[in-house]
Formats: structure tokens, C-alpha cells, sequence
């Protein structure tokens, strides 16, 4: 049950008798800031308190939804940071109420316009969705049988987004509102764009697809060159937005952390994921360093823009939650930072957990930590940003975020993937309904859009494939070789996953069959002091794969294909270093024709006739790692 909102409608009577409830009370959330379990113990309760909002259990409550005044957002904002909490506490008390949530809300196309959304959803609800689906990805957050992946939906997430990149407006960028309905439709809030910039920069270095990259560059190129995002005296500013009706001129130049931790989150990714780029570098660092002052008083961190004259509303009492999120994935993303942040997150933690002393539990959370105790504020959003500044903690104590890189079995097909990543880069500036006609035109053809429509994977049908390798440094988990009656194109599609399609001029009766092996699932961390735990469990015995063409279409079905996990902490760094093999288990179906002609976007023309059974085996590795403790 959600506590009473005193902030709202309360007589002068009231509030006093409140107070006074509470003078001389010395409780406060217990915070040993070198013991983890201490600090999770903290985040226990903190979580409990989020979901006092929570309306998803109560009778005739909305799964993945909180009470109002609450928005639909802020919901995106909560799971996010309860994600976080599940994989640096390693606790699976919420997991099942997460996965409900989120699945929930995810929409007939999986995409995050959900129905109860359709008249009022923003650009920038739908991103904060997106980040937290990244979260999910990146963190390895369980999957769900039979539904989309966390990546499906979060790259679905990107395309509906991408979609509306309005050109003809302040030359790009997002508006604020979906819908021309809604006040504010005609303001490009910069936080919409920044939510697109970081999904994209996250996709980018989670699937190792340069377009994805460039989408990231755009969005980013666009932010700074209409002056949303400005480069000072060695500062870097994030501004609210501005209206169309000036052509983005006149900025309102509010300043919430919230935006800047997502351009600043989104820089390091950046910074990251290309090897420590020194234009990256300096980014993060001016953005850093007006972060670390503006936002900060006494090493303690505050809502500048409304917090000292005590005018915060709901949205931006829960603004200080992403960035505190954002600060702890900086600190992993871009190891610089770190030697910043830590102490930052460290002083604010401890004076949170002191403003964490109200309520009749006692660890009710206010809104300003920098007297370090209980305002008499409270609500959603002073719970999600203790928790996620104190939780933040661990940061450095957790392999940083994963990342896969889909590969071909063979050098020429890498050669070939390059080319076809650089080609495909367009599609990103088409609808979902322009996608499936794009994939129409390729060598993985449909016989129509609907038949793609009626997949549980609809906007990202070019993911299904026949074959799937992935290498783990040298190490090649799925070793397909094909027989030479069938020739292996690799080729990116619109939605860009490398997809490694046998391609049959002729459609015969003959069957091909791939045979998945036994793998073992492996996770190595290097901890700074050079000492190394690896742990090995065995994983399900991955399916067949068949494909047996009939006279008109080939339908397949590719489930728990093998993915190969890495986590990858900055190139300056040799610490915090992760890899991990795991057994996906996904279920992808496609039907297609045998196509008559081969898209642009595959790199090699294929023409040959099958004319026997090919078959590929792929061979069973389980060597067991040495165990040894870490620090």
C-alpha cells in the first residue's frame, strides 16, 4: 500500500503535527559503504519503498504501472533501476515482478507504444523505456520463452523512435510528443534526442553494428549543432529544448541532470566503443566537469534547477535516479571518470541514506540530502534516487555491461558483413512497415508483410537465421561448415543483425539440417588485482535447426541459438574485462520464397542448385575452467 502524499493540499495544522511527529527521531537507513551487503541490504528496503507507488499488485491495478500522480515513465525510470539492483546485488526477489512489468507494457509490437498509451505517450517516455531495456540486455536479465529478446525490443524501440526524426524542423532531432494532439508537440525537448543518442550508442557497442553507430554520431552531431548541447571553457552543457517555431533558436537553457547524465552516459559509450577516441574522450570529460560542479554542493548531489527554492514537481524529484544511474555506468564506460565520480557517489550515498530517516519505518527517503536528513518530502521519486546513487556503489564491484558481436564462420563472409553493414545504413530512416518491405527485396524474401506481421518478432523477422556463428576472441563457439552444393551469404538487414542465409536458386525437396552441440556456459572476470574466478555450468543441449524446402516456401526455425557474451571495459583498461558463452534461448520463424532476384544489400550474388542433403556439425567443447578466489 502506497503511503499518503503529503507534499499535496496539506494544511499549515497538518504539516506541524507531521513534523512534530518526527523532531528528535535519529533512525535513519542503516549504510556501511565498504560492506556489499550492507549496501544491499539498504537498496532491500529502498525497493520496497518504490513499490509502495506500485500499482501493479493491488486489486484492479495496472501491471507496470504506479499510481498516480505518477507517470508512465516513471515506471521505465523504476524497473531500470530495480534491473540495476538485480545484477548488482544478485537479487532475484523482483524478477518475476520486473518481467510481468515490463512485458506488460511492451505493446502488440513489442515496441513500447502499448494501448493504454496511445493518446499521451512522449518520445522521451518511450526512451527512458529504451534505456531500461538496454539495462536488460546488457545485464543478462533472464529471458522469456517464446517472447522477443530484451535486444529485439530495445532495437524496436530504436526504429519506432528513428522513425520520426523530423527533418523538416530545426533540421532533425526528435519532437518532445508522438502525437500532434499533445501540448508540446511543437518543442524539440532535448531529452527525447539524447534518450535516441544513448539507445543507439548502447545498440552500437552491445552488437558491434557500425550503423547503429552512426545513427549515434547523427543524433549527437545534431544535438551540438543546434545548440542543445554546447562546449564551453572546457564545460559541457545540456539545455532543455526549444520550440520549431523559432527553427530551435530560442533554447530554453534549463539545466535538469537527468539530461545531462544520458549525454554524458551516452559519450562514454561512445568513448568506448571506439577505443578510447580522444574526440570521445574530451567530450566526456567537459561534460563531466560541469556535471561535477553544477549539479553537486559539498560533494553532494542536487536538482539545481528547482531543488533550493523547493519547486520540484514529481518529474523532476525523479530526475536525479537516471543520473546517478549514468554516473555509474560513466565511471565503468570511461575509466577516466572514475577517480570523479567514485568520491562524488560516495558522499552523496551516505547523505542520502541520513535524508533517508522520515516516515513511520524510518527510512523513508526526502528530497534534499545536503543537511543529510528528512525534509518531509517523499514520494517515488526520492526512493528511485537513493537507491540508485547508493546501489552505484558496487559499480566498480560487477563486470561491466555485455556486449555481443555476431560474427561469420569465415573470413571472406566478415569481409562481406563489412561491406553490407555500410550499406545498410539507410534503413534506419525507415518505418517499421518500410522495413518488412525492405526485407521483401533480399535474399531472406517474404511472400508478404503480413507473414512477418504474424511472428511474435514482426519488426525484426530479419533476425531469424539458419546460421548463427559467434566468436568469443579466437574461440569459435558454433564451428558451421556448409558443404560446397550450397553457398553461405552474409549479408545485414535493414534491422541489422549479420545474418549468414543459405541461398537456393532452385527450391527442391532436399533438406538441410544443422546440428547444435552441447556447450558449456563460462563466465571469466579479471578483477585489478590480475586474480580470476571463473565459474561452469552446462547448458541445455541447443535444438536442431531445419530447413525443408517445399514446392513454394522454406519455413525455419531457429531456437536457443548460441550467442556469444563479452563485457568490455575501456580500451585503457586492462581490469573489469568479462566473456561470457551462454545458450540464447530465442524462437525466430520465417517464411520465405526462393527469391528471384538478390537485394544490393547482399554483397554476393548466389545462383546454384541443391542437389543433395547438406549438413553441418558443429563440435562439443567442455573444458572446465580453474577456479580460483577474486578480491
Amino acid at each position: 500500500m502506497a503511503g499518503p502524499n503529503y507534499k499535496a493540499g496539506l494544511s499549515w495544522t497538518y504539516n506541524f503535527i507531521y513534523v512534530s511527529l518526527f523532531i528528535g527521531k535519529t533512525l535513519s537507513l542503516t549504510l556501511d559503504q565498504t560492506s556489499s551487503k550492507s549496501i544491499c541490504d539498504a537498496t532491500s528496503l529502498l525497493q520496497k519503498g518504490i513499490l509502495d507507488y506500485y500499482e501493479g499488485t493491488t486489486y484492479g491495478g495496472t501491471v507496470g504501472m504506479f499510481q498516480a500522480p505518477y507517470y508512465w515513465w516513471h515506471s521505465g525510470c523504476a524497473f531500470g533501476s530495480m534491473i540495476e539492483n538485480w545484477y548488482l546485488c544478485q537479487d532475484d526477489t523482483y524478477e518475476s515482478l520486473i518481467t510481468d512489468a515490463i512485458l506488460a507494457q511492451a505493446g502488440d509490437n513489442y515496441d513500447f507504444v502499448p494501448q493504454n498509451q496511445t493518446m499521451v505517450e512522449g518520445n522521451d517516455d518511450q526512451g527512458v523505456w529504451g534505456l531500461a531495456l538496454m539495462d536488460a540486455a546488457e545485464r543478462e536479465f533472464p529471458q522469456v520463452k517464446g517472447q522477443p529478446s530484451w535486444l529485439t525490443m530495445a532495437e524496436n524501440i530504436f526504429e519506432s523512435m528513428f522513425a520520426r526524426w523530423d527533418n523538416a524542423n530545426c533540421g532533425g532531432g526528435l519532437r518532445w510528443q508522438i502525437y500532434s494532439w499533445n501540448n508540446g508537440y511543437d518543442y524539440k525537448n532535448t531529452v527525447s534526442t539524447t534518450c535516441l543518442f544513448q539507445l543507439a550508442a548502447r545498440l552500437g557497442r552491445y552488437t558491434g553494428n557500425e550503423t547503429y553507430v552512426k545513427a549515434a554520431n547523427q543524433a549527437f552531431d545534431w544535438l551540438q549543432g543546434v545548440g542543445f548541447v554546447m562546449f564551453k571553457n572546457n564545460d559541457g552543457y545540456v539545455f532543455d529544448g526549444a520550440d520549431i517555431s523559432t527553427n530551435c533558436t530560442n533554447i530554453k537553457k534549463y539545466e535538469w541532470s537527468y539530461n545531462h547524465g544520458i549525454v554524458l552516459g551516452g559519450a562514454a559509450y561512445m568513448y568506448n566503443l571506439t577505443d578510447g577516441s580522444s574526440t570521445w574522450e574530451t567530450r566526456t570529460s567537459q561534460l563531466l566537469n560541469l556535471a561535477s560542479s553544477y549539479f553537486f554542493q559539498n560533494g553532494i548531489m542536487f536538482e539545481a534547477e528547482c531543488q533550493t527554492s523547493n519547486i520540484c514537481n514529481n518529474d523532476q524529484r525523479s530526475f536525479r535516479s537516471i543520473f546517478a544511474r549514468m554516473l555509474g555506468k560513466t565511471s565503468i564506460m570511461a575509466p577516466f571518470t572514475a577517480e570523479t565520480i567514485d568520491p562524488l557517489l560516495k558522499t552523496t550515498s551516505k547523505a542520502a541514506a541520513n535524508a533517508c530517516s522520515g516516515g513511520k519505518d524510518g527510512h523513508t527517503c526526502g528530497l534534499n540530502w545536503l543537511n543529510s536528513n528528512f525534509d518531509g518530502n517523499y514520494g517515488l521519486g526520492e526512493e528511485m534516487s537513493a537507491m540508485e546513487v547508493i546501489q552505484n556503489l558496487l559499480i566498480h564491484q560487477r563486470p561491466a555491461p555485455a556486449m555481443v558481436k555476431i560474427d561469420s564462420s569465415s573470413s571472406s563472409s566478415s569481409s562481406s558483413s563489412s561491406s553490407a553493414t555500410q550499406t545498410s545504413s539507410k534503413a534506419f530512416s525507415t518505418s517499421k512497415s518500410t522495413l518488412s518491405s525492405t526485407l521483401s527485396s533480399t535474399s531472406l524474401s517474404t511472400s508478404s508483410s503480413s507473414s512477418l506481421e504474424s511472428s511474435s518478432e514482426a519488426s525484426h523477422a530479419a533476425k531469424t537465421t539458419i546460421i548463427k556463428t559467434v566468436k568469443a576472441g579466437t574461440t569459435t563457439v558454433i564451428d558451421a561448415t556448409v558443404k560446397a552444393t550450397t553457398t553461405v551469404t552474409t549479408f545485414t538487414t535493414p534491422s541489422n543483425m549479420v545474418i549468414n542465409t543459405i541461398t537456393q536458386s532452385t527450391v527442391t525437396t532436399a533438406t538441410t539440417t544443422i546440428l547444435v552441440s552441447k556447450t558449456k556456459k563460462t563466465k571469466t572476470h579479471k578483477s585489478k588485482s590480475s586474480k580470476t574466478v571463473s565459474s561452469t555450468s552446462s547448458s541445455e543441449t541447443s535444438s536442431i535447426l531445419s530447413v525443408a524446402p517445399s514446392s513454394q516456401t522454406t519455413e525455419t526455425t531457429a531456437s536457443d541459438s548460441a550467442s556469444t557474451v563479452t563485457s568490455k571495459a575501456s580500451p585503457r583498461t586492462t581490469s573489469s574485462k568479462v566473456t561470457t558463452t551462454s545458450s540464447t534461448e530465442e524462437k525466430q520463424t520465417v517464411s520465405s520464397k526462393a527469391p528471384e532476384t538478390i537485394s544490393k544489400k547482399v554483397t554476393e550474388t548466389v545462383s546454384k542448385k541443391v542437389t543433395e542433403t547438406v549438413s553441418s556439425k558443429t563440435k562439443e567443447t567442455s573444458q572446465e575452467e580453474s577456479k580460483s578466489a577474486s578480491a
